[in-house]
């Protein structure tokens, strides 16, 4: 991990949908990802909404951290993050 942060991204989902959402990063020794949505935080890689709502839409910030402790001198920690803009859509009907 370098630190970099990753250019945002925009995602359109239509209300009463479900969205799944994958953050991967490589790293030694294997990087901690979770996610962050406002006060709430979640473990781990997939971040899984279920029937998606108005209240739903935001930014989403997915956030990958590792720690080397070397022999001599000071632990390193390593922090890369990616934010996600979650659009929430209404359902159309055709009649």
């Amino acid at each position: 991990m370098d630190g970099s942060r990753l250019d945002s991204t925009t995602i359109s989902v239509v209300n009463a949908n479900n969205v799944s959402i994958e953050c991967t990063s490589d790293g030694y020794p294997p990087p901690n990802i979770r996610w962050e949505y406002g006060l709430n935080i979640y473990h781990g890689s997939f971040l899984t909404l279920p029937n998606i709502q108005a209240t739903d839409a935001g930014t989403y910030i997915c956030v990958v951290e590792n720690t080397m402790t070397p022999t001599f001198g000071p632990e390193t920690i390593g922090r890369s993050n990616l934010s996600i803009q979650l659009i929430v859509q209404g359902k159309y009907i055709c009649r």
